[in-house]
């Protein structure tokens, strides 16, 4: 009887050590996984953007907007404007707008940045006229022990249309790369349906487009606006 009762206890000190180790695991895996998301938020993006089916566009009618700080720039002050849908217009098909939804997480649709407010004094400017899907943005910017090269040019990673019409605005759509002024002006398109660019020396960005060997690289200069196609053939 004592010698089952000694089995008896050391069976429920290994099956709690069991329990113990288990749940430090899924304590760990939480706190991980939290962690990450807090540590990469700003460089996470959802899968893309979900157009509303036109059936739905009465339900949706309004706009509902939040502005969120970005960056201060010297004496200028950015914000994000998100929303959880917008109007984009599809000239191609119709001279009517298409209602699409922002951004999806597992909680509904989130905020994803339509435009970008510029605020200098009194002087308030938004970056598009009409709202489209900014992917990223880079900020003229001096080079630092961080940033190898300095910019004089914001620039935007922009998607304007469901190009594949698969329903979607996603990085399966076609990307246009755009420069500004750091207050915002003077937008300007620099590259259409990009791959991708990095900035390769002070004021210099390559534009990378295509793959394989119609890969294509594109120099652009920032200060002359000048391109300069290099040639890889061989």
């Amino acid at each position: 009887m004592k010698l089952s009762l000694i089995k008896t206890f050391e069976f429920i000190t290994k099956a709690n050590q069991i329990f113990f180790f288990v749940g430090i695991l899924v304590i760990a895996g939480l706190f991980i996984s939290v962690l990450t998301r807090e540590l990469f938020r700003d460089s996470y993006s959802d899968p893309g953007v979900k157009i509303i089916d036109e059936k739905r566009v009465d339900e949706l009618q309004k706009v509902e907007y939040e502005q969120k700080f970005i960056t201060k720039l010297g004496d200028i002050f950015v914000f994000g404007i998100n929303a959880k849908s917008v109007r984009i217009s599809e000239p191609e098909e119709s001279t009517t707008h298409a209602l699409y939804a922002v951004g999806m997480s597992f909680d509904g649709y989130t905020r994803k940045r339509v435009n970008m407010l510029f605020i200098e004094g009194n002087k308030k400017l938004k970056l598009l006229k009409n709202d489209k899907f900014i992917v990223a943005t880079n900020f003229a910017e001096e080079a630092t022990g961080y940033e190898q090269f300095s910019t004089s040019k914001n620039i935007y990673r922009i998607i304007e249309s469901d190009t594949n019409k698969d329903g979607f605005l996603n990085n399966d759509d076609s990307q246009n790369l755009y420069v500004s002024s750091v207050n915002g002006e003077d937008l300007k398109l620099i590259g259409s349906d990009i791959d991708r660019y990095e900035v390769i020396g002070d004021d210099l960005i390559l534009i990378i487009k295509g793959g394989g060997k119609e890969t294509e690289f594109v120099q652009y200069n920032l200060k002359t606006n000048q391109f300069t196609r290099i040639d890889t053939s061989f």
